[in-house]
């Protein structure tokens, strides 16, 4: 059988995993490209956010805390050529 891409336990929601560092600004991970993919649209590229293993988990911890109240039972996440 097909072995899962998650094998460990996963964390329950109690279990904090992200570091937060709140002297990142996640302004500075997050590269702007004008014009893309047409005139007058400003894409935000996150590549750089991703690459940056503290100020990602930053983003995640901030999210984290911004929707934990909203007490979701899944999220999906939507990006520039569909869902992920």
């Amino acid at each position: 059988p097909a072995r899962p891409l998650w094998s460990a336990p996963m964390p329950d929601a109690t279990t904090t995993i992200l570091r937060d560092d709140e002297s990142i600004d996640l302004r500075e991970h997050i590269r702007g490209i004008p014009d893309f993919p047409k005139p007058g649209i400003l894409f935000y590229d996150i590549s750089t956010l991703l690459r940056h293993g503290p100020a990602w988990s930053a983003a995640m911890a901030r999210l984290g805390r911004a929707i934990r109240p909203h007490r979701p039972d899944l999220l999906a996440g939507i990006e520039s050529r569909g869902f992920l």
